[in-house]
């Protein structure tokens, strides 16, 4: 969102040492490249009871002026990047249409994904939970709780009963290590 790159740079004019080693970029991650973005999407929550506030999940509407919606396949390309290491995502419900736009950079370099999994939002963008776990499941990858580490099943019933509706827990996807003959 605007808000968002606005406060990113803002923050890098905070650090210029960081300068050298940050490339920020308006971009909303999509699964196709031809995407027109929403004019504006949820993606504050403030802790106040103001009157715009989403009537479930009490998010804000953001302008997404300014951004361009590319993959992410796409974006790194772009960016000339041939392994990506590790990937933090809290894009509020968009995990799939995300990841969606990522699956050379998840078959290829395999990183590590750490997110926040929000069961109730993904419906709200016209994707369920079982889209998200599948698409992970097909690239080869496991989710694990991350206060604890438990391997988390891999079954939306069973995700759903453990993580009620408006709320999140943050996991962490890793690829599957492959078995080796010997």
């Amino acid at each position: 969102t605007a808000y968002a790159v606005h406060k990113l740079r803002r923050n890098l004019a905070l650090n210029p040492c960081l300068v050298q080693r940050v490339t920020a970029a308006q971009v909303m991650l999509t699964d196709s490249d031809d995407q027109i973005p929403e004019h504006e999407i949820y993606s504050s929550w403030p802790l106040n009871t103001e009157e715009n506030l989403h009537a479930g999940h009490r998010g804000q509407l953001k302008s997404t002026e300014g951004s361009r919606a590319l993959t992410l396949d796409s974006h790194l390309q772009s960016l000339n990047l041939k392994k990506v290491d590790f990937i933090k995502m809290d894009v509020d419900g968009f995990e799939c249409h995300v990841l969606g736009g990522a699956t050379a950079t998840l078959e290829n370099s395999k990183p590590a994904i750490l997110m926040e999994l929000a069961p109730s939002l993904y419906s709200e963008h016209g994707k369920s939970l079982g889209d998200l776990l599948s698409l992970l499941t097909r690239t080869g990858y496991s989710m694990f709780y991350l206060h604890d580490r438990s391997e988390l099943p891999m079954e939306p019933r069973r995700i759903h009963a453990m993580v009620p509706a408006g709320s999140s827990i943050n996991v962490i996807a890793k690829a599957r290590r492959r078995k080796t003959q010997s």
